[in-house]
């Protein structure tokens, strides 16, 4: 009987103010478990679960804070363990956003508080950098490589170079060996990238480059993050004869973005099976997901589509402003067929933005009213 591992995996945990207040309490503390209450079954009939936690955990609460430059409380971090997951990536534009002290700190609190989760993109020695992140499941090995593109105009600290993976030029070979070196000490080796340009429906030219490179370097499997929407999927055939599958982008696991399709995240389901001589994928498809909230931004959670409904929607404030915005009645309806447009590749018609430098000039804005103190518009 072949051996089988059924391994799933979330986009951006993405903290905005809106989630800090939602989660707070009058003493000052918080609790984000209930992000993620209509998952949790999920994540236990699981072998493994994957999150990229988007934002760093800052040590003290006097330093939370949202867009521009997030630091989450150590408090979302005990809820990701709380629901299950055995895998966290944390190599993202927003790892450097508190400096390298805040980095450190937030390796420090994942190793001391929760060793058994497995941490990648980050680091703390150059020694923990080189080892390969190895998890062991119905006795298939499954290496899980976390880089990435960007890393929002901060520099890597020079007497730390060590401290996060980047997918750059000059860091080709040194990834190329770590993927040899993942190979050897694996059965299967999924590479976890953050890249692209945010709100787009389809991934970009520079995305596809990296993914036929990690396929090449011999990637089993390549599941992306960032864009904060869902992008679709395809196989990439490698010169030696392989189908490497790639989800580009499963969008936001939940955050309080307020425009076109933030609301719509994915969850990658993917079954691996061993046989004599090799694993191979089974199954690698995306299961739609939609952030919720309240009339007031006083909860936050996140559900299934398969099991949200209109009464639900008509509750939603996001989408409620999302509406008034961008004249799109957001319902269930519309969700399901954003999805089916999103993974045939019909869906750019639809997208506020249609190329990267419309995104650009719209984050600097976006920059421009956070520092301002513009809030959302409601």
């Amino acid at each position: 009987m072949a051996q089988t591992v059924r391994m799933i995996a979330f986009g951006d945990n993405l903290i905005h103010k809106e989630l800090y207040k939602a989660a707070g309490s009058e003493e000052g503390k918080y609790c984000f478990d209930g992000m993620f209450a209509h998952i949790t079954d999920e994540i236990k009939g699981a072998d493994i679960a994957i999150i990229n936690q988007e934002t760093m955990l800052v040590p003290q609460h006097s330093m939370v804070s949202s867009f521009p430059a997030f630091g989450s409380p150590k408090e979302v971090g005990d809820a990701v363990a709380a629901a299950g997951f055995s895998v966290v990536t944390h190599a993202s534009n927003h790892t450097l956003d508190k400096g390298n002290a805040v980095l450190q700190s937030t390796v420090k609190f994942w190793r001391t508080k929760y060793p058994d989760i497995t941490v990648t993109g980050i680091h703390d020695s150059r020694e923990d950098q080189k080892k390969i992140r190895v998890v062991t499941r119905n006795g298939i090995r499954i290496a899980i490589l976390n880089y990435t593109e960007k890393l929002n105009f901060k520099r890597i600290p020079s007497d730390a170079p060590y401290c996060i993976d980047v997918m750059k030029k000059n860091r080709k070979k040194m990834i190329r060996e770590q993927i040899k070196e993942a190979k050897r000490k694996a059965d299967f080796v999924l590479v976890m990238p953050h890249w692209g340009c945010e709100y787009l429906y389809e991934p970009i030219r520079s995305q596809k480059k990296w993914a036929k490179f990690f396929a090449e370097c011999g990637a089993n499997l390549i599941i992306g993050t960032h864009p904060h929407v869902i992008q679709p999927k395809e196989v990439i055939q490698t010169t030696d004869g392989r189908n490497v599958p790639c989800i580009y982008s499963l969008g936001n696991y939940i955050s309080c973005q307020v425009k076109q399709g933030t609301m719509l995240g994915g969850m990658a389901e993917i079954l691996l099976e061993k046989t004599a001589d090799q694993v191979v994928v089974k199954k690698a498809e995306i299961v739609p997901l939609v952030t919720h909230t309240d009339q007031k931004f006083s909860y936050f959670t996140t559900y299934f589509l398969k099991d949200y409904n209109d009464e639900l929607a008509s509750e939603n404030k996001i989408f409620r402003i999302v509406e008034r915005q961008y004249g799109v009645p957001v319902n269930c309806k519309y969700l399901t067929d954003l999805f089916k447009k999103i993974m045939t590749g019909k869906a750019m018609e639809e997208s506020e933005f249609k190329k990267p430098l419309d995104v650009t000039l719209s984050n600097l804005r976006g920059v421009a009213n956070a520092r301002k103190g513009i809030n959302i518009k409601e």
